[in-house]
């Protein structure tokens, strides 16, 4: 096998529930971020819960796809500037969207500034990965998860509650477990 850089070298790196157990630290360290920080673990908006959940599943299957021992990915595929442009592209994209539209609470600048560009990285650099490599179920079960992502953040969208201190404030949840 080639030799992999960026996205797809940590992709290779692990068995697949290696990335699951990511995601499921991630979203934790999100949750008692705001708890400790907030005095509230909360989430409810479904895109960056079920949504997060779906764009780990995309890089599941990705990281399967890639560490297939027939995986033989183009030169461009792995070279430094590609890599280096789809990174560049997604910071200043997320520092664009971000200062127009500031995060106040620190989860959600953890959100805003790490786990969004990182997610956003990971998917482009791994889209032709899909294309060229995936195969047909492989490639309708990888955007499926995406279109699972885009529906949850258009719902969320539509429902006000990607503001999700906004919509709590609005809505006044039950809690089932009070923190």
């Amino acid at each position: 096998m080639k030799s992999l850089f960026g996205s797809h070298h940590f992709l290779n790196a692990y068995p697949l529930y290696v990335y699951a157990l990511i995601f499921v630290f991630g979203y934790l360290l999100l949750l008692v971020g705001r708890w400790l920080f907030e005095g509230r673990a909360y989430n409810v908006a479904r895109s960056a819960s079920w949504g997060d959940a779906s764009l780990t599943g995309f890089l599941v299957v990705a990281a399967f796809i890639i560490q297939n021992q027939n995986f033989a990915p183009a030169d461009w595929m792995e070279s430094k500037c590609f890599h280096f442009t789809l990174i560049s592209i997604t910071f200043l994209s997320s520092s664009i969207y971000f200062l127009i539209s500031v995060p106040k609470q620190i989860m959600d600048k953890f959100h805003a500034f790490v786990i969004v560009p990182l997610f956003t990285y990971f998917i482009l650099s791994t889209i032709p990965v899909y294309i060229l490599y995936g195969g047909l179920i492989k490639i309708v079960l990888g955007f499926s998860l995406l279109l699972l992502w885009l529906t949850l953040v258009i719902s969320d969208g539509k429902e006000k509650r990607l503001d999700q201190r906004k919509w709590i404030r609005k809505h006044h949840p039950e809690w089932r477990f009070k923190n």
